[in-house]
């Protein structure tokens, strides 16, 4: 019928005979292997008794035949040779580079069966079945994987906002600029690593104090935070603002001889110590004085309204750990941890005093002001309390460039004495607990001071944010500063 007669460029046919070369308006391809095609068709229809591209209107057998996927001939019609199958099946290959390429490479084959001998021809291998499927399937393909792709953004989307844990966003100078993440463990004092990288990155941390820094050549910056869950904390992380090392002395890690005879207890606090360096004095006023005109930062509430030189090499004190923390950070260094100032006071020795065991026997400048805590605000004095608190600090605090003093160690001097030293390590509780207890507001003390109880390894600071410069514990509390040596593989 009129129905079943295609016109194109290459002339009319009946359409369910023609290849699929055939059926497009531009037909220039059309050769010996389109007769083939059209030998394959009928050949199916014999053997299967069913034409192997069928359809009501001539555009839906058409398409059939472009498509190319007919039923295989073993599908509809059972107990037929192989060979028989392969044959008829190559004769109506959609793609014409599959297919017979002449009349007689069919009739070759096709007296290769009729003798009983093996064909030349082979049936498709599996990789070009799975890309004639996935071309077919094309858009239930693409589908799919749009589909997958949607579910898996939104799995992450989700994944993301179920993570509760703290997001730490750190900016190194440069994409090429290595950062690390260390956070502390309050079992061992040490710090463990928990990432590294480099560029740019948002790095998620469960609740903890981590130490977040990125070096280059000769310089490190370092930042301590404690961060809890779902905090976010952006950390610019230059190293080219480094630390001066003059002024430091360098304090080395505990070698296991260094520990072999020292209690337990003080072994596992110092063990994990890396190397470092430690500032030989405790911050002065005019040190933390040039803080403050560069940042603005609030002056200590015990200063007078101008310092002179008499102000100037005495002890910084009336600072919170904020205070320290921010004026380490501008120097280019950090706090020093807890278990880092009782190693650098202590030593392998373990002994009481950094001089030794026995205490001192007369109450000379050289010992420090170690036996001053009995200085305590004299109520005696006029004016104000503001008054009689500076009065009291300063009869009490020695300079802090000072030489005649035999309270160091390592170069470093007033370990014990003069003021206490804030550390960036988090109070634990002590005592045993089936649980360790760790106060994350609250910070180690360390050192003896002036105004307060006997303490060498331990105070905890009840008003680690307070901001109260009048009170007397303020008042003999001061710090100094550390920086962690570069390691370089």
């Amino acid at each position: 019928t009129q129905t079943e007669v295609l016109h194109t460029s290459a002339g009319a046919g009946t359409c369910f005979y023609m290849s699929p070369e055939q059926t497009r308006s531009d037909s220039v391809d059309v050769g010996p292997a389109s007769d083939v095609f059209s030998l394959g068709v009928v050949m199916y229809e014999m053997l299967c008794h069913h034409r192997p591209f069928d359809g009501s209107v001539r555009d839906a057998v058409v398409d059939a035949i472009r498509l190319g996927q007919p039923a295989p001939v073993g599908q509809l019609r059972s107990g037929l040779p192989k060979d028989l199958q392969t044959v008829c099946m190559k004769a109506i290959e959609c793609d014409q580079r599959y297919r017979y390429q002449s009349c007689q490479e069919l009739i070759d084959d096709l007296d290769c069966i009729l003798e009983n001998r093996p064909i030349l021809s082979q049936p498709p291998g599996v990789v070009r079945r799975v890309k004639e499927v996935a071309r077919s399937r094309r858009h239930l393909i693409i589908g799919g994987v749009v589909l997958a792709a949607g579910l898996a953004a939104g799995s992450i989307w989700m994944a993301d906002r179920m993570d509760k844990r703290a997001r730490l966003h750190l900016i190194p100078a440069s994409n090429s600029a290595p950062f690390v993440v260390k956070r502390w463990n309050p079992e061992t004092h040490a710090y463990d690593d928990q990432a590294s990288g480099t560029g740019e990155r948002i790095v998620r941390v469960p609740e903890g104090l981590y130490r977040v820094s990125s070096s280059d050549e000769d310089q490190i910056v370092e930042y301590e935070r404690f961060v809890r869950d779902g905090d976010r904390l952006d950390l610019r992380l230059d190293a080219s603002h480094g630390a001066d090392l003059d002024g430091m002395s360098l304090i080395s890690s505990p070698t296991p001889a260094d520990l072999d005879q020292v209690p337990d207890e003080y072994a596992a606090l110092v063990r994990g110590v890396q190397p470092f360096y430690l500032d030989q004095h405790e911050v002065s006023n005019a040190m933390y004085q040039e803080f403050i005109r560069d940042t603005g930062r609030e002056r200590p509430g015990i200063w007078p309204d101008e310092l002179d030189s008499s102000w100037e090499e005495l002890p910084v004190t009336c600072i919170t750990f904020d205070d320290a923390r921010a004026y380490a950070e501008w120097a280019g260094k950090r706090l020093p941890s807890y278990s880092e100032w009782v190693w650098a006071a202590r030593g392998s020795k373990f002994e009481r005093f950094p001089w030794g065991n026995s205490p001192p026997d007369d109450e000379s400048p050289k010992w420090g002001n170690w036996g001053a805590h009995d200085l305590l605000v004299k109520r005696s004095w006029e004016g104000s309390e503001q008054l009689r608190l500076r009065q009291t600090y300063f009869t009490s605090v020695l300079p802090v460039t000072r030489t005649d003093t035999l309270d160091q160690r390592n170069g470093v001097r007033d370990l014990m004495g003069n003021v206490a030293e804030w550390t960036g390590t988090p109070f634990i509780v002590p005592g045993n607990t089936p649980q360790m207890q760790v106060v994350y507001d609250q910070r180690f003390i360390c050192g003896f001071a002036w105004g307060e109880p006997f303490v060498f390894e331990r105070q905890v600071d009840l008003d680690v944010f307070s901001s109260d410069y009048s009170s007397q514990a303020m008042i003999s509390r001061g710090f100094r500063c550390a920086k962690s040596v570069i390691v370089t593989k």
